[in-house]
């Protein structure tokens, strides 16, 4: 990020007035996510850096600023791209090996190619650039 940039966010989220939580929660669309109910005054800031003001209320509960949608979709690995992965293998100490290792390993050949969508099924790209930057141009700051 560069440093105008973030000293332009700071200074909005130091200027937001305060919200109030909503009677029933947190209002849509982020009341569809998991909460942390008794957030600390730090995990309120980091939230409020992730989501707009009015899904962080000042007190209550707020949105869990960890929680990401996580498809899980399977990748057919080649054969080639298995021997490439098993020689390099060979190098790590056996006992440092775990899934993680191996599957960076694996990332490196074989990966998808993410298409983002809206749940109306429109390109989720364009319909930020259009929302942010009007007319599908990036506003640059």
């Amino acid at each position: 990020m560069q440093r105008r940039t973030f000293l332009k966010t700071t200074a909005a989220l130091a200027a937001a007035p305060a919200v109030e939580a909503a009677d029933g929660g947190l209002p849509a669309p982020f009341d569809a996510m998991p909460t942390i109910d008794d957030p600390t005054d730090q995990q309120r800031r980091l939230a409020g850096v992730n989501f707009p003001p009015r899904a962080v209320p000042d007190d209550g509960p707020i949105p869990d600023y960890h929680h990401q949608h996580t498809t899980e979709r399977e990748i057919v690995v080649p054969e080639w791209a298995l021997a490439a992965a098993r020689w390099r293998l060979r190098f790590d100490d056996p006992d440092d090996l775990d899934r993680w290792r191996v599957e960076e390993f694996l990332m490196e050949y074989a990966y998808i190619r993410e298409r983002y969508v809206t749940p109306d099924g429109r390109d989720a790209v364009d319909v930020l650039l259009n929302d942010v930057g009007g007319n599908g141009e990036v506003r640059h700051e």
